[in-house]
């Protein structure tokens, strides 16, 4: 299935270029602005600041330069001391034989005596199978490799201490990206998944920084996050439900149209389970149509791409026509970094403003919500669909 984070070249009306791709030393997503006078800045999220840095510099062997080694009874193995140039510092090396490259350790109990620094230097690691690998000193000083099997071994990077320590406060899962164009502020916008949230980054052109954005007006999960696979009718809701991939959440999810707001609603209906056995739903065609307001044909239909589309009758051309994309109404944001399946929400619980965020818009839909309305909250309802109404009015007259 198609993945949101999967990102091309964002093609719009900036004056600089963003772009990601997979480092392969880093072996991390590496983020690209490229302004219109050809300069390049890199980037990478730090889940554990939660910023955009600039890459730290890769260390690659020749950067190392030997000086000599000692025999660790512990790690039953050759330690060298080696002066790296990228950071300036005296560190502590072993070989893998597994990838045939220098990794980088700290034993406290040793450290670096520059009187025991040896003008010749060769390191040897044997093998089981008979093979040795030499390290010594090449011409310039820095570390070569020779294998007595595959001759002089290729310089590659080096495993440092950040990457050597999987339990090492700074070693964070890497988050998964998307980019985006908001029409608010104008600008591509880098996706930062963390926990069960997004960070909003963009390129400061006056600072050459990405920096952290603010906007309300960008929508999580569009109609173009979604998939459809097919639909269903529930009885609980007394609706069709749609089972879509969503490529924000990487998941197969429920969603309904609410007719009323004309939008699409995320739901968890229990008579509904996700049959990956059952016809997909073709591309290009109408799942289903609906009486809206007015008597207005709505259609939920699926687009040439394959994602979620809402469509509206033309008389003028006496078919559906597919209209502009909007924000789909998701179960993503929840409180106290819990996933939704975590809570039971309580309509007790909640004050007007959350039973507004988690509704789906149906008055007997007591999958998200326990249905414990009030007069109050019938009259609350139905002056939100009355507003709609209106304003739906309101946009025909005028459009």
């Amino acid at each position: 299935m198609p993945s949101a984070y999967e990102s091309t070249p964002v093609s719009q009306p900036d004056s600089y270029k963003v772009t990601v791709f997979t480092c392969p030393d880093r072996g991390s997503l590496v983020f690209r602005v490229i302004s219109q006078h050809g300069n390049i800045s890199d980037f990478q999220f730090d889940s554990r600041t939660q910023k955009m840095i600039r890459p730290v510099r890769i260390v690659r062997e020749k950067d190392l330069f030997p000086k000599y080694f000692i025999d660790d009874e512990r790690a039953q193995t050759h330690i060298m001391f080696a002066f790296n140039r990228v950071t300036n510092e005296h560190e502590q090396y072993v070989f893998c034989w597994e990838t045939k490259q220098l990794e980088q350790i700290h034993q406290p109990e040793h450290f670096y005596r520059h009187e025991h620094t040896a003008m010749q230097f060769r390191m040897r690691f044997a093998y089981r199978n008979g093979e040795t690998v030499d390290i010594v000193k090449a011409s310039d000083g820095s570390v070569e490799k020779i294998s007595s099997k595959n001759g002089k071994l290729r310089s590659g990077t080096v495993k440092t201490l950040v990457d050597y320590d999987d339990h090492d406060s700074y070693i964070r899962p890497l988050p998964k990206y998307k980019i985006r164009y908001c029409r608010h502020s104008e600008k591509n916008v880098i996706y930062a998944r963390y926990k069960n949230g997004f960070r909003k980054f963009v390129f400061n052109e006056d600072t050459k920084q990405l920096e952290e954005l603010k906007c309300d007006g960008c929508s999580e999960v569009t109609e173009d996050d979604l998939y459809p696979q097919y639909f269903t009718h529930s009885d609980s809701v007394n609706s069709s439900v749609i089972l879509a991939w969503n490529t924000v959440t990487e998941r197969i999810e429920q969603y309904i149209f609410n007719v009323i707001l004309r939008r699409f609603e995320q739901v968890q209906v229990y008579d509904v389970v996700y049959n990956p056995e059952k016809k997909k739903h073709r591309i290009g065609g109408i799942m289903f149509a609906q009486k809206g307001y007015g008597g207005l044909e709505v259609a939920t239909m699926i687009c040439e791409e394959g994602t979620l589309k809402r469509g509206e009758f033309s008389e003028k051309h006496q078919m559906f026509v597919p209209i502009q994309e909007t924000s789909v109404k998701t179960f993503l944001r929840v409180k106290n970094n819990k996933t939704t399946s975590e809570v039971s929400w309580k309509a007790s619980d909640l004050d007007a403003s959350d039973r507004d965020e988690y509704s789906s818009g149906f008055e007997d839909d007591d999958t998200i919500v326990d249905n414990y309305s009030t007069p109050a909250d019938d009259d609350e309802r139905l002056l939100e669909e009355n507003y709609c109404a209106m304003e739906f009015a309101i946009e025909k007259l005028l459009f």
